[in-house]
C-alpha cells in the first residue's frame, strides 16, 4: 500500500506522477580526435599535437615568413586536420558578379567557395567557412590586381583553397598559435604583409578634366593591366554607355559625375573645332579674294580676327578633321592646349604644320 496521497490519486482514477531523474549532460568536448572534459585537458591534448605539427611544418616549409611573422599555408592547415581526424569537403562554389567596381558591367566576376570540416570517424561537421577570389580591388603593393585578371580555373581553385584554410582557422587557429604561428592563413596575407597603403582619393566633382586625364574608375582605371586609359583613349561612346546603363543610385557616385563631365568635354571640343573650322574657311576665302573693297565711308573694312586667332581656328579645324589621324590629334592637340593663351604665332604655326603633315601622310598611305 502506498502513501495516503498515492491512495487518493488511485481512488480518483488518475495515474500517479512519476519522478524524472535529471541526467547530467555529456561534458566531454569532441573536436575530431581531441576529447577533453576540462580546459586544461583540452590544452594539454592540443599541445601534444602542436609540437609535432610545428616540426613537420618547419621541415616541409609549409609556412611563409612575412614581416617577421610566420603564416601557415593551406597544406599546413590540412596536415593539422589529418592529425585531428578532420577532413575538408567542398560544399559550394559560386561565380558572382563583381561588387567592387564603381562602374556597372565592368566584366569582372569573383568566385565564392564554401568548405566544411568533417570528422573522419562519424562525418560530423565541426567547422565551416567561405572565402572569395577574383575581386579587382584585391591589389598587390604596387596597385596591380592580384587575381582579377587570372584564368577562371585559377580563381576558382584559390577560392576553395582560401575557404579550406579559413575553415580550419575558425575552428583550430588556437592550436596553430600554440605551435608558434600567426593565426591567419598565408593565402590571406599580402606578399609584404598588412601594410597601410594610402587610399586613392576620389576625384572631386570640381576637378578639371582634359582629354589626357586618366580614367580613375572601373575597368579602364588604375586597376587595368597596363595602366589607366585617358579620357580621349576611352572615347565618348564609352562614357555614354556608362551613363545609359546607370541606375538611379549610381547617379550619386563620383564615376557618374566624371562620365558627365567627360561627355561635356567632348561636346566642348567638338563645338570649338567646328567654330575653328568655319573661321579657318573664312580666312582661306579672304586670302583668295584679297582685301575687301572700301565701304561707303571710303575706308577699307578691317578683319576682326588677328593672325593668332586665325591660327587657333585652323588648329581646331584640323583637330576636328576626320582625315587627320587620331594619334596625331592626341599629340598635337594636347600640345596646343598646353600652350595657353600666351602662345606665339610661330608656336601655333608649328602645330598647324605638323597636323597638316600628318594629314598628308595619312592620305598618301591610303
Amino acid at each position: 500500500m502506498g502513501t495516503m496521497a498515492e491512495q487518493a490519486v488511485h481512488d480518483a482514477g488518475e495515474e500517479p506522477a512519476r519522478s524524472v531523474a535529471l541526467v547530467p549532460p555529456d561534458e566531454v568536448v569532441h573536436l575530431g580526435m581531441l576529447q577533453a572534459s576540462t580546459p586544461d585537458q583540452l590544452i594539454e591534448a592540443a599541445t601534444k599535437i602542436a609540437t609535432p605539427l610545428k616540426r613537420l611544418i618547419t621541415e616541409r616549409g609549409l609556412a611563409k615568413r612575412i614581416q617577421g611573422k610566420e603564416y601557415v599555408q593551406c597544406e599546413g592547415w590540412t596536415t593539422m586536420g589529418a592529425m585531428l581526424g578532420v577532413t575538408p569537403e567542398e560544399e559550394a562554389v559560386e561565380e558572382r558578379a563583381c561588387a567592387a567596381c564603381d562602374e556597372p558591367d565592368c566584366g569582372h566576376t569573383v568566385f565564392v567557395a564554401t568548405v566544411g570540416l568533417y570528422t573522419l570517424a562519424d562525418h560530423r561537421r565541426v567547422g565551416r567557412a567561405s572565402a572569395e577570389c577574383g575581386s579587382p580591388d584585391e591589389l598587390d603593393n604596387d596597385g596591380t590586381p592580384t587575381w582579377a585578371d587570372r584564368p577562371r580555373y585559377a580563381r576558382r581553385s584559390m577560392a576553395i583553397t582560401r575557404a579550406t584554410a579559413k575553415a580550419f582557422r575558425l575552428t583550430f587557429s588556437w592550436i596553430v598559435v600554440l605551435a608558434g604561428y600567426a593565426p591567419t592563413p598565408a593565402e590571406e596575407v599580402p606578399e609584404r604583409g598588412f601594410e597601410r597603403r594610402a587610399s586613392r582619393p576620389a576625384p572631386s566633382t570640381s576637378q578639371t578634366i582634359t582629354l589626357t586625364t586618366p580614367i580613375p574608375f572601373g575597368m579602364y582605371g588604375p586597376k587595368r593591366q597596363g595602366g589607366a586609359l585617358t579620357v580621349e583613349q576611352a572615347g565618348p561612346a564609352y562614357f555614354q554607355k556608362c551613363l545609359d546603363r546607370a541606375q538611379e543610385p549610381d547617379k550619386r557616385k563620383e564615376w557618374y559625375r566624371f562620365c558627365e563631365r567627360a561627355l561635356q568635354l567632348f561636346e566642348d571640343v567638338r563645338g570649338a573645332a567646328e567654330a575653328g573650322l568655319a573661321e579657318g574657311a573664312r580666312q582661306v576665302q579672304r586670302d583668295h579674294e584679297g582685301p575687301d573693297e572700301p565701304d561707303d565711308g571710303g575706308e577699307a573694312a578691317t578683319v576682326a580676327s588677328s593672325p593668332a586667332e586665325v591660327a587657333r581656328g585652323r588648329i581646331l579645324g584640323l583637330l576636328a578633321d576626320p582625315a587627320v589621324p587620331e594619334k596625331s590629334k592626341g599629340i598635337y592637340g594636347e600640345l596646343y592646349r598646353g600652350m595657353g593663351p600666351e602662345a606665339t604665332l610661330d608656336e601655333l604655326n608649328r602645330v598647324i604644320t605638323n597636323l597638316e603633315a600628318a594629314k598628308r601622310k595619312a592620305a598618301t598611305a591610303k
